[in-house]
């Protein structure tokens, strides 16, 4: 129980530190720049960053990424992954579960800035700080794999910090997701492609939204997407099976 806590606290230690020097780094934005803009993105991208640098100094998790598993069909797998993921759980919690007005919600328009940040930095990011740490810690913990993992995934909605319950529920789901499919596939860049691939679509949304294209909210494509998530992912384990095999 001991050795639990103890891995427990080390990861609380280690969000907290990626929190507060990317909280820095945007404080310092907001003291140059005074309101949030295109240089916002260029700041807390550096937080993210150095924060990723510090952790990774005092964790001493290696990424280690073997170029013989990468291949241009299961990183297009991955990214589309994210994409159905996130129009399947974002319908489902958003329409289904809460019923909210989509077409209500106002949403921001993507910017070149906007997305280098949450499609390419923050999921290498944040998926280093939240599952691999927590993932790597605990491995040898049959039981303190499962709680790393729900701790973990609490510390990545507290780290979004969204009030709207549907949100939360969203991002607590597909970090536990996220988790899951690390442990089962143990390939640290497929679970940063899911991630991208779910900003991605979060990036598209945002933009038919703006456009008054409601195109996530519709149960159908949320069932389609549904049906093409669970393929992909098949497809992913099923590959690693026969890497491992041969």
């Amino acid at each position: 129980m001991k050795i639990i806590v103890k891995k427990l606290s080390l990861q609380l230690l280690y969000v907290v530190i990626y929190l507060f020097v990317a909280y820095v780094f945007w404080q310092i934005e907001k003291l140059i720049n005074g309101e949030m803009a295109t240089l916002s993105y260029i700041f807390t991208a550096f937080g993210a960053l150095v924060g990723f640098a510090v952790v990774r100094a005092i964790s001493k998790t290696k990424v280690e990424i073997s170029v013989k598993d990468i291949t241009i069909i299961n990183c297009l797998i991955a990214l589309l992954t994210g994409v159905f993921l996130n129009c399947f759980i974002g319908t489902l919690f958003e329409v289904v579960v809460f019923h909210k007005d989509i077409e209500s919600n106002e949403k921001a328009i993507p910017t070149i800035t906007s997305m280098a940040y949450t499609i390419v930095i923050a999921p290498f990011a944040e998926e280093y700080i939240f599952r691999k740490c927590a993932i790597d810690s605990s491995k040898d913990l049959a039981r303190g794999k499962i709680l790393m993992i729900l701790f973990s995934s609490v510390l990545f909605c507290f780290a979004h910090s969204f009030s709207d319950l549907s949100i939360l529920s969203i991002v607590f789901l597909s970090a536990i997701i996220y988790s899951i499919l690390y442990i089962i596939n143990n390939k640290f860049y497929q679970i940063v492609l899911i991630h991208s691939g779910f900003n991605i679509m979060s990036a598209i949304d945002s933009f038919l939204h703006y456009k008054s294209i409601y195109l996530t909210s519709n149960i159908y494509i949320m069932s389609i997407c549904a049906v093409l998530f669970f393929i992909s992912i098949a497809y992913l384990i099923n590959n690693k099976s026969k890497r491992s095999d041969s």
